[in-house]
């Protein structure tokens, strides 16, 4: 099995994904949380700059199985949905939404 680790700053500066590309399965960390808001309260806009385009990382890889790092494991139009949903929650923050 081939493991990629993947440096995603969201929550944290230091979050890491996991990234099984034979198995298109995504541990995201705290990058990606379900089912509630992300945390935006230990961040800045700057983090919440660099959180945008980690999504865009993770949203490319197209998995089919999320593991967020909180919350529900996500499936097929879930993943994209959940990603989309902190996106729009990271562009409140900084009031481009």
């Amino acid at each position: 099995m081939t493991v990629e680790l993947l440096l995603v700053p969201g929550h944290t500066t230091a979050n890491l994904a996991v990234w099984i590309a034979e198995d298109r399965v995504l541990y995201a960390g705290d990058t990606v949380v379900s089912d509630y808001h992300p945390n935006l309260a230990s961040g800045t806009p700057p983090d919440w700059r660099l959180w945008l385009q980690s999504l865009d990382r993770l949203e490319s890889l197209r998995a089919e199985i999320l593991v967020p790092g909180h919350g529900r494991i996500l499936r097929g139009e879930e993943v994209t949905a959940e990603i989309a949903r902190t996106r729009t929650s990271l562009l409140r923050a900084l009031g481009n939404v």
